[in-house]
């Protein structure tokens, strides 16, 4: 009864031996990517700072140039105050009271622009550091 029936029988094994070349450079690949990806994070939090430095520089100099010209119009005021109390007395011209008028004048200009470009500098730092401005 065993001659009529045939039997066959196959085996198949399949091993990867070529793979492992391909999944080290996979791996290296995968490392040199996060590599370079610190290495951007790096570089843009460099680049953070350095700006949030700048900006911030650049309000204390705008607020030191508010206060040195908010101390300039006061004695512009008072120069012009005195040219014309001196005026009154006749011991200077009217030329001078204009000049002085004109001096004041010109440091509150100065000093609008300055506190202008102080609040323009808050506002800078503080986009800077990722708060919104406040109005």
């Amino acid at each position: 009864m065993q001659d009529r029936v045939k039997w066959d029988l196959g085996l198949t094994a399949s091993f990867p031996l070529f793979q492992g070349g391909v999944v080290h450079a996979q791996v290296r690949e995968a490392a040199q990517a996060r590599r370079q990806s610190e290495l951007q994070l790096s570089q843009a939090r460099r680049s953070a700072e350095t700006e949030v430095r700048t900006r911030h520089q650049a309000l204390v100099a705008a607020i030191e140039q508010v206060t040195l010209l908010s101390e300039a119009d006061e004695l512009t005021e008072k120069n012009y105050q005195e040219q014309r109390r001196d005026y009154e007395s006749g011991l200077v011209t009217n030329l001078d009271v204009f000049q002085a008028l004109d001096s004041k004048y010109d440091t509150r200009r100065a000093l609008d622009r300055a506190r202008c470009q102080a609040k323009a500098a808050a506002a800078s730092l503080e986009t800077a550091i990722g708060k919104l401005p406040t109005t």
